[in-house]
């Protein structure tokens, strides 16, 4: 049975462990589903997004959805394979924006306390901070705690993007396929 993952509160007993991303699901949709399963193909299509506007081998993309109400996210993101008519889904993301980053790097701290205890066989990486790639000047940052299970990831992220930038601050919980994540690697 898929494991829900929560922002707020992850809502498991000391007893359950994750091993593998596919055991994650955020909206009830996991890594290597198909996202057919959950939308139309045209709401896939016309929901896509040029996120990775910055990176020449348009090889992943990205479609994303409002949530309802009653979700812990504002938005979820999905990354798929350019082309691959099946739309299995490499990366997902919950994310909630505009937050402060005040408020938001709490959270971070939060969630990865709590997949700290959720998880098994996984290497923790400290808080990073970086550059953000779609911002030239340097000026927008990614605070990052990572999780590398297997080659695969789970990050918990704050964005705080400079003014002159378009995109709004955010909080996200991603997990990405080992192969997404070499990907976006080469263009970080």
């Amino acid at each position: 049975m898929k494991t829900l993952l929560r922002l707020f509160f992850l809502l498991f007993s000391s007893s359950v462990v994750a091993e593998n991303i596919s055991d994650f699901a955020i909206e009830g949709i996991s890594v290597g589903d198909s996202l057919l399963n959950y939308k139309s193909e045209n709401e896939i299509i016309n929901n896509i997004q040029d996120v990775f506007n910055y990176i020449e081998d348009d090889k992943f993309i990205q479609t994303g959805f409002f949530t309802s109400d009653s979700s812990e996210y504002d938005f979820i993101q999905i990354n798929i394979k350019k082309n691959d008519l099946n739309y299995i889904v490499y990366g997902i993301g919950g994310v909630i924006n505009p937050i402060n980053i005040d408020k938001c790097l709490p959270k971070l701290e939060q969630v990865s306390n709590e997949l700290t205890l959720l998880l098994k066989d996984f290497d923790k990486s400290s808080l990073n901070q970086m550059k953000h790639p779609v911002d030239s000047s340097g000026n927008s940052l990614v605070y990052q705690i990572s999780f590398n299970l297997n080659d695969n990831v789970i990050l918990v992220e704050c964005y705080d993007f400079a003014e002159s930038i378009e995109y709004p601050d955010s909080f996200a919980v991603m997990v990405f396929k080992d192969e997404l994540n070499r990907w976006l690697q080469l263009y970080q």
